[in-house]
């Protein structure tokens, strides 16, 4: 189903999304509920199929992906702290 909003994306603030080699990445995602979703990075920020994201703009999913990059981009992540 295509939103009559257009693409909503999540825009973390702790990185710029915009030129990263990542952009074009998808992650597939399983829903509480047990439904299949995927959450695509873009140069606009992380994006998912979910009906949270289509309808609200936001949701678990970006959120999740999000997290787990913040914690890769800490400095302190190789080092196990």
């Amino acid at each position: 189903m295509k939103s009559k909003y257009g693409p909503r994306y999540y825009k973390p603030d702790f990185m710029d999304m915009k030129d990263h080699w990542a952009v074009g990445t998808q992650w597939p995602v399983e829903g509480s509920r047990g439904n299949n979703y995927t959450v695509e990075w873009t140069s606009k920020g992380f994006t998912c199929d979910c009906m949270g994201m289509t309808m609200h703009g936001k949701c678990k999913h970006t959120r999740a992906i999000a997290e787990r990059w913040q914690q890769a981009c800490d400095p302190n992540f190789a080092l196990g702290a």
